[in-house]
């Protein structure tokens, strides 16, 4: 699986993938910050999920909102950088500082998310 919420990407994905002819990758465009189902009800595998996820119409993208917990044994997560790296190297002020922040919560609900 590949996962992001940028459902543009994921339509680019999906499309050099299958010009790839790999097939073991299944492109989803869903919000990865809120993507456990923690709901107490059938549970069913990953496997099962992508089977019975509709395609999307328009861009052909399975339609998966969650996933249960503890359904993947490995997880690579790349959450989005602060972009500071980057040149010219930013400078931080006191209002920066509390962007940063906020960048850093965000990025803690990957991982919160990732490790259920």
């Amino acid at each position: 699986l590949l996962a992001t919420r940028v459902e543009k990407k994921m339509v680019t994905a999906k499309d050099l993938f299958r010009k790839m002819g790999a097939t073991c990758i299944t492109p989803l465009a869903l919000d990865t910050t809120k993507c456990v189902n923690d709901q107490i009800e059938e549970r069913k595998s990953v496997e099962e999920i992508i089977k019975e996820a509709c395609a999307d119409p328009d861009d052909g993208l399975k339609q998966v909102k969650k996933f249960f917990p503890e359904s993947f044994d490995k997880i690579l997560l790349d959450p989005p950088c602060s972009a500071l790296g980057l040149r010219p190297k930013l400078s931080i002020t006191q209002q920066s500082s509390h962007e940063l922040e906020k960048h850093a919560t965000y990025q803690c609900k990957f991982v919160e998310q990732a490790v259920k």
